[in-house]
Parts: C-alpha cells; structure tokens; sequence
C-alpha cells in the first residue's frame, strides 16, 4: 500500500494521527471541501442548458427522483420542456416493521405526488409501476414490458435513470431494466444516468468521525470509495441547479417519511441519519452530474 494517496490538494497521508479534535475537524472539513470544488469546477466545464427535450424520468423508489435530478426536473420544466416521472417500486419496505408495508406504501404514493408536485408536475405526469420494494430484480421482465409500454406511449426525447453502479439492488435494476426496455422499443433515446449512493463515499463525504485516529479505518475508506472517483470522469454532463435548489429541497420535504422520524420513533431511519447528514450535502452542490449517451448503439452525444 503506498504511503498516502495524491488528491486535490496534495499528499494525504493514510498513517497521519490527528490529536486534537479542533484539527481533525478542520483536517476534514478541508479534505471534503477540496474535492467538491474539483467536482465543482470539472463540471462546470461539462453544463448544458439544452434542457428542451421531453423527458421520462425513472424512479426505483419515491425521492430518487428528487435526489437525483429534482433540479434538472425543475430547469427542464423551466424551458418548457414535458416531463414524466414513473416509479418503478411501491417503496413499500423502507420501514418495516416498524410500520405496515401496505401502509407504508399508501404514505410514499402521497408523498410522491406532493414532490412532484413541487417540482411542477402535475398528477397527470406521474406514474406508479409498483413492483415490489428490494425485489425488483424477481421482477425483469415485468419491468421491462411496464417501461416500454411506457416509452411507447409517451414517446420521450431523453430517459433518466439511475446510475449503473449505484450500490442499492433495485437501482442497479432499474438501469439495467430500463436500458433494456429503451433497446426493445428501437427508439433512438438520450439517456441520462444520474448517481445518488455513489456519492455516499470517500472522498465526497471526506472520513467519518474518528477514522483520523485509526490508519486502518481510513484505509478502508479510501480502499472503498476509490471507484466513486470514476464519476470525475463518467459523469460527462452537468445542470447548472443552484438557483433552484430551495425548490427541490422543498420536494425532499415531501418524502416526509424519510426526512422526519414518525411518531418521534428513534428508531425511523431518515436520511440525515446517513453519514451524519453529509449524504444529503452531497446531492444538494450547485450541478447534478450525469452520464449521458445515445442508444440504442451506445453512441456519444
């Protein structure tokens, strides 16, 4: 293992022991800020604001949509464009048992519509696949045939989806799923992938609290999010959102069943709660990034 690893702002020793607790905080704080201004500036570099098109953004679960491309969806709409959002999941599992699936579920529907309704969709815009919750890859060809019919019906210019190698099964499905429903239909379609777990990582959230203290805990950090620094490269297209951000955070707040513990139950996992609330920070900087590519025939735009 080498020494340190060469980031944005130099050489970051792996064995370094920061004592005082005063400059581990700052240590990271400067570490994280250093590669999101990286992030900033490459992509700066890589904004479009051809935002026209018509669009079907794919969802496996209610908020992906926000998370993910709430902003784009906001800019898009903005320029006058059609925008659609399907969720291929019901979402119904994410707090189970502490609350009834079939409950659950009915909550998300509501919330979705409410999210979509602050990024200025109207019902009529948006659709509900429901598959079940952590199971969609049992479910391939319903998916497929669902989001064809789908594309078929609503002919789009552009697909969202989740990115190919976001960690959660379901949206390593949902791309795949989608990109295969995209080459049955032999529409020429614009496909953006955008990222939302990959971000939850070394060097994006800099290191946990304490991992300063153990050479070995940073190591694994680094070890694990190493491959999260392909969206440097990867991610060939960004929107500009800055302005828009109050918005779709105000859409994030409809998910309230991941943003508010009900009841006061401590134990409702929420979103802050991931990465001591750095995750969301992550998904709420001035671009969303994205991979974008022409199929079928995978040929760059």
């Amino acid at each position: 293992m080498p020494p340190g690893l060469r980031g944005p702002g130099g050489l970051f020793p792996l064995t370094q022991v920061v004592e005082s607790p005063d400059r581990v905080a700052a240590a990271r704080s400067a570490t994280n800020n250093q590669w999101r201004r990286l992030l900033d500036r490459t992509m700066r570099g890589r904004e479009t604001n051809d935002l026209k098109r018509s669009a079907l953004v794919f969802s496996p679960h209610p908020d992906d949509e926000t998370l993910g491309c709430g902003g784009t969806i906001i800019r898009k709409l903005e320029q006058g464009a059609t925008v659609h959002v399907a969720y291929l999941t019901d979402g119904a599992q994410s707090h189970v048992p502490l609350m009834d699936s079939k409950v659950v579920k009915s909550m998300r529907h509501l919330e979705a519509l409410d999210a979509c309704g602050e990024l200025g969709l109207s019902e009529a815009h948006v659709h509900f696949i429901d598959l079940p919750d952590g199971h969609l890859a049992e479910h391939g060809q319903e998916a497929v045939d669902n989001v064809r019919e789908l594309l078929d019906t609503l002919g789009p210019e552009e697909v969202f989806v989740t990115h190919r190698d976001e960690a959660p099964a379901d949206h390593r499905s949902a791309n795949s799923f989608v990109r295969q429903a995209v080459e049955v239909s032999g529409s020429v379609t614009v496909i953006w992938e955008y990222p939302i777990w990959r971000w939850n990582c070394w060097p994006w959230l800099g290191l946990g609290e304490g991992s300063w203290h153990h050479p070995w805990a940073v190591a694994k950090a680094v070890s694990k999010g190493l491959s999260s620094l392909s969206l440097l490269t990867g991610c060939n297209c960004a929107v500009e959102v800055s302005q828009v951000l109050d918005r779709k955070r105000a859409a994030l707040e409809m998910h309230r069943s991941q943003m508010v513990r009900i009841n006061g139950d401590q134990n409702w996992d929420v979103l802050s709660d991931y990465s001591d609330g750095r995750f969301l920070e992550m998904l709420f900087q001035p671009h969303e990034a994205f991979r974008r590519y022409m199929m079928p025939g995978n040929r760059r735009v």
